[in-house]
């Protein structure tokens, strides 16, 4: 393949927040380092991306159905259910969009998945399809997004299970530091893709399209630098 004729789908279900934002500054990068390289960039994403996300530097297909608030539903139950048949219909809504061109893109890269038990299945139908597939692994930690009385419908060695069966399909995968490069190891095996170390990067206010503060203020507030997640 061609390099003059490479160009890369960046898959980002998450209308704003970090994965929103992270995107947004690689490919705004990608687009501008690309044009010299011959390779073309464009995002795949949900139909309530943020304002501040949106850009003429490259094509954006808001194509994705948007995320419901989990306060939006009663019970958990409800919304376990509901967020299932919300990451099938993401899922095959993606599926369907490949499907109908002619060429999307020679391949997509990941920059998140929420829902693992899909993932090997949609992976191989992409594969077979000749698209190239990469995958930036943030981090390994788990996502505690299910409620502890529903954690016996999704259990960690599952999800493991499955994300490794994903993850090795990958042409190749990235990570933000090399003590992730490691565990990402330890949970493929032997037979894994290539590993790529790609540093994050710092932000600061002045990256937000829709933030302005005056420097004076910024030296005045008071911030607590903090690397990790944060829970309930």
């Amino acid at each position: 393949m061609e390099s003059d004729r490479f160009s890369i789908c960046m898959y980002t279900p998450s209308a704003y927040g970090g994965h929103a934002r992270y995107t947004h500054a690689v490919l705004s990068a990608l687009s501008e380092v690309g044009r010299d390289e011959g390779v073309r960039v464009s995002l795949v994403t949900s139909r309530d991306l943020a304002p501040q996300y949106r850009t003429s530097l490259y094509p954006i297909y808001d194509i994705l159905p948007p995320l419901v608030h989990r306060s939006e539903f009663s019970n958990s139950l409800h919304w376990f259910l509901s967020r299932i048949y919300y990451y099938i219909k993401r899922d095959r809504t993606f599926l369907r969009w490949v499907r109908e061109k002619s060429k999307p893109c020679d391949g997509i890269h990941y920059q998140e998945y929420g829902a693992w038990f899909l993932a090997p299945w949609y992976f191989r139908v992409l594969q077979a399809r000749g698209i190239r597939l990469f995958f930036t692994v943030h981090h390994l930690g788990g996502h505690r997004f299910l409620p502890k009385n529903l954690q016996t419908f999704y259990p960690r060695f599952l999800r493991d299970y499955l994300k490794r069966s994903a993850l090795s399909r990958c042409n190749a995968l990235f990570v933000h530091t090399e003590d992730t490069r490691q565990e990402l190891r330890e949970l493929l095996g032997e037979e894994h893709p290539p590993i790529f170390v790609t540093p994050h990067g710092v932000w600061d206010s002045t990256n937000d399209a829709n933030t302005v503060v005056d420097p004076k203020e910024r030296v005045e507030r008071r911030r607590l630098l903090f690397f990790g997640r944060l829970h309930p």
